[in-house]
């Protein structure tokens, strides 16, 4: 993955270090960006079901940078789980409603490829 990609990813963050765990297994979002596909372009309505229900926080979703890729996982060819993300994908469901094509940049952790570790993590 190249340095700039790892840092506007890190920007989009609040300063705070995301990971899952599983006992012994920790893995952070750069150990994902690491192995994870370069970024594609997504009709953000594809992912639409992945969205966790939540209560939203507005200013969240408006401060939400469009320009930093969403990452989910995928496996078996359909995407499973947003692992980052969710407040610009929100974003981007609001704004393709004016969009005749509308599109997201979404990195992809191919879970049918990862390491052990992260199948076991991301079932």
């Amino acid at each position: 993955m190249r340095d700039k990609d790892t840092q506007l990813i890190w920007e989009a963050f609040w300063d705070e270090e995301t990971y899952w765990q599983d006992g012994d297994v920790k893995v952070t979002i750069k150990d994902v960006l690491e192995i994870a596909d370069e970024p594609i372009q997504v009709d953000p309505n594809d992912l639409k079901h992945l969205l966790i229900p939540t209560t939203r926080i507005q200013a969240r979703v408006d401060a939400a940078d469009l320009k930093h890729p969403i990452v989910v996982t995928m496996r078996n060819g359909e995407y499973k789980e947003i692992l980052d993300g969710q407040h610009r994908l929100v974003k981007a469901l609001a704004r393709s409603k004016h969009l005749a094509r509308p599109r997201i940049s979404v990195r992809v952790l191919n879970l049918d490829e990862a390491p052990e570790e992260y199948q076991q993590l991301f079932k």
